[in-house]
């Protein structure tokens, strides 16, 4: 997809997860960042909508299935998800 409208990225809030939310932020995108430091998280999220995006911000913590099916419910309910980024993860050990 070129030019997606609706993206959520998971571990939004620093490196590579923030570089590929401000990269995105633009008019008429709206952005549902998830991320665990708040602080960090609202400071990319104000970035993206100098930018002009809409964002969308959730402190859900990823191993949380239960959380984070209702979160990208949610999303997907608010204008749907063109692109998923699943930055921030969980490993098997």
């Amino acid at each position: 997809m070129k030019h997606p409208k609706h993206i959520l990225i998971t571990g939004a809030s620093s490196g590579i997860g923030e570089a590929l939310a401000v990269y995105y932020a633009n008019i008429d995108v709206t952005l549902y960042l998830n991320g665990r430091n708040e602080e960090r998280l609202e400071k990319v999220a104000q970035r993206c909508r100098d930018q002009g995006a809409i964002v969308d911000t959730s402190l859900v913590d990823v191993t949380d299935q239960v959380a984070m099916a209702e979160w990208i419910a949610k999303s997907i309910e608010n204008g749907g998800i063109d692109l998923v980024i699943a930055n921030a993860g969980i490993s098997g050990g």
